[in-house]
């Protein structure tokens, strides 16, 4: 008889990430936690309960303070979260034999293969991996003409030549995920009409490879796309739609509650609160759920950092400050250093809610800190935003901590107005971008 599934079992999907892996191999238990958090939206509170550690232990492992090294508290872990002990350096875990067992039966509905299995990435994966990586750290600017240059170079005679075979479907794909990319640099860069394009030049290229999936993930993009420009109605009507299209594939819950979060944003901008809020609700609902299979590997993510940043936006739109700050300040923690734009714009929002509020020394403090940070991002998104920044504490300049921020602040933005115009905005080119 097997042992069934533990309640807070990590998903078996998330032990094949190279972040989540590395975390283990190194017992650092802390970013291991914050990743699970991220990436499967598990509690601290549900992480503490399984482990049998204090949940303030937990929260203070995630920031970094402190380590676990006892090996009896190592192997409460991998039993509490189903973690393989393989993954830890540790000897078998006694209930793996049942699970071994689990993932052999047909009968399970669900394709027996071992979260320990990696499957080999083709070289367009290893490209998107890359960029994604490179993007959360650097900007779009920087990466926005190798997006392009390797479409056009590698995805395109694949497309419209006679390279592709059998493996078509994929190389649509890949195509759809590379466009939505590069329609995200270009909006970061600040090319919203470019951005545009790529997202609409994306679409038929998800449909093409039979990916339902990411055809709703694109437009999730083209709602964000919509709510930046000015335009929540549409925004809304593309959320709703990408909801309608995810009906004819697997169910994929990180991406529906994206697009739950969406239309609460475009519903905050539009002033309806009670419909937010309940658009809220659902996406939390949903980010929660398990996945019946892993996701689609061409989809981008979304996790409780990223939702905790919508609603922060949605507050903050409705003008309902007070409820605005804990996602805001919850949307900075849960960004680590790999996601330094993420969690730039997090402080941004945050510094400027507490402005809003009147709390001028925490909104300058939280405004130093992210000055730090943004020097070298090539993000055209983030220099309007620090703008925007400046407009909200320009009021209070007579209070010196404000000043003196400011002052800090315009030399960044001088700094970062000669990194921007040192990035060439390159011309798009053929016809898969």
């Amino acid at each position: 008889m097997t042992e069934p599934m533990a309640p807070n079992a990590v998903p078996g999907h998330l032990l094949s990430r190279d972040d989540i892996r590395d975390a283990l191999a190194r017992h650092d238990f802390g970013r291991f936690f914050a990743l699970t958090r991220q990436w499967a939206g598990i509690s601290f509170m549900r992480i503490a309960d399984a482990c049998d550690i204090k949940p303030e232990r937990v929260g203070r492992l995630a920031r970094g303070e402190g380590r676990i090294t006892s090996m009896e508290k190592m192997e409460q872990i991998a039993d509490g979260l189903r973690v393989p002990g393989e993954l830890m350096r540790l000897a078998p875990r006694p209930w793996e034999r049942g699970r071994a067992h689990m993932e052999s039966r047909p009968e399970t509905g669900v394709a027996a293969v071992s979260p320990l299995a990696k499957t080999p990435k083709s070289p367009d994966m290893a490209a998107i991996d890359s960029f994604r990586a490179a993007d959360m750290k650097l900007g779009g600017g920087h990466l926005y003409a190798s997006v392009l240059h390797y479409l056009n170079s590698a995805m395109a005679p694949r497309i419209f030549g006679s390279t592709a075979g059998g493996d078509a479907p994929q190389t649509f794909r890949a195509a759809a995920s590379l466009t939505e990319m590069a329609g995200w640099m270009a909006h970061d860069y600040g090319r919203n009409g470019r951005a545009r394009d790529h997202f609409k030049s994306a679409l038929p290229l998800a449909a093409a490879g039979e990916d339902s999936a990411l055809g709703a993930n694109i437009m999730a993009s083209m709602s964000h796309l919509a709510l930046q420009t000015g335009r929540p109605d549409e925004a809304a009507t593309l959320a709703r739609a990408g909801r309608e299209r995810m009906v004819r594939g697997p169910r994929v819950p990180a991406l529906s509650a994206r697009l739950h979060a969406m239309e609460a944003r475009a519903l905050a901008q539009l002033g309806e609160a009670a419909a937010t809020q309940k658009a809220l609700d659902q996406a939390r609902k949903e980010l929660a759920r398990t996945p019946g299979a892993p996701p689609s590997y061409w989809l981008s993510p979304f996790d409780a950092a990223a939702l905790a940043s919508e609603t922060a936006f949605s507050m903050n739109d409705l003008g309902m400050l007070p409820a605005a700050i804990e996602p805001a300040e919850e949307a900075v923690a849960l960004r680590t250093g790999d996601r330094a734009r993420s969690r730039v714009f997090g402080q941004i929002t945050l510094a400027t809610i507490r402005t809003r509020q009147g709390e001028l020394e925490a909104a300058c403090a939280v405004g130093r800190e992210l000055l730090g940070a943004c020097g070298t991002l090539g993000s055209v998104r983030i220099t309007q935003q620090l703008g925007e920044l400046a407009r909200v504490l320009e009021p209070y300049r007579a209070e010196r901590v404000v000043a003196e921020f400011l002052d800090c602040l315009e030399a960044v933005n001088q700094q970062r107005a000669l990194l921007l115009a040192g990035i060439s905005a390159p011309h798009t080119g053929g016809a898969v971008t």
